[in-house]
């Protein structure tokens, strides 16, 4: 498709919008900052203004699923941050944008 909408650049972009507005991938957000106390994480990741962000966890990198934090964090900013109440455990996260 054509970004933005009907200029010259060319993107891959998935679903396709055929007679429709083109919409470009939301980029991958970037872990920016990480803090830590004793019972929490708190991680701040970039962010595109208008999307939904989903923060998951792995105790163990081997284990097969990620598990999901409680409460998507919606784009307000260029940044958004969100915190794991964590147990004290070592532990694994990643950002997925939601579509």
């Amino acid at each position: 498709g054509r970004s933005p909408d009907g200029g010259a650049g060319i993107v891959f972009q998935f679903p396709p919008s055929p007679r429709a507005a083109n919409l470009a991938p939301a980029p991958a957000p970037n872990v920016t900052a990480i803090s830590a106390t004793v019972s929490n994480v708190t991680l701040t990741f970039s962010t595109q203004i208008g999307r939904q962000y989903r923060l998951q966890f792995k105790d163990d990198l081997a284990a097969p699923d990620w598990i999901d934090l409680p409460g998507d964090v919606p784009a307000t900013a260029t940044n958004a941050t969100k915190t794991d109440t964590n147990n004290g455990t070592q532990r694994f996260y990643r950002v997925l944008v939601l579509p």
